[in-house]
Formats: C-alpha cells, sequence, structure tokens
C-alpha cells in the first residue's frame, strides 16, 4: 500500500470524442475509488493526489492510467520530456 500516492490518467482522442475522463463529470473519480483500499489507503487530497491530461490524436482513442508513488513524480513527468527519444 502507497501512503502517498500519484494518479496520473492521460486521454489521447480528436476533440469531438473528448469524453473520456471529463472534468466536467468526475468520471475520473471511478478510478481513484477502484483503487481506494488496494493500492492507496484512502483517496484524499493529501494521500492520492490526481493529474488530469489529455492530447489532441487523429489515432486510435486511447487512456492511460498510471499510479505511483508520489516521490517518482518528478522523475515521470522529466521522462515524458523532449529531452528524451522516447517521450515522443
Amino acid at each position: 500500500m502507497l501512503d502517498r500516492a500519484l494518479l496520473v490518467i492521460e486521454e489521447f482522442c480528436d476533440v469531438d470524442s473528448r469524453n473520456v475522463f471529463d472534468q466536467d463529470n468526475k468520471g475520473f473519480k471511478a478510478v481513484s475509488n477502484a483503487i481506494k483500499g488496494r493500492l492507496v489507503e484512502d483517496d484524499d487530497q493529501f494521500t492520492l493526489s490526481v493529474c488530469l491530461l489529455s492530447q489532441r490524436f487523429s489515432g486510435a482513442k486511447s487512456c492511460h492510467i498510471y499510479v505511483l508513488p508520489l516521490s517518482e513524480a518528478g522523475d515521470f513527468f522529466s521522462m515524458r520530456t523532449d529531452c528524451y527519444s522516447f517521450s515522443q
């Protein structure tokens, strides 16, 4: 069980289909509820940080979900920058 975790949900879609984890309907809460008691003790703001990302994508629509220790958030986002060839 993680003491502090980061939940990252990233949606890849075109503009017309951007509704998988729409911030208005709070559908992303289904993910935090699913990991509550399994990967993290609770899904409150002191235990689980949430990051919603989206990218316009004309290919197959998809949604990537990551759960990692909060202490590794810097490395996670650093590796997603253009500094590394695999980040694109």
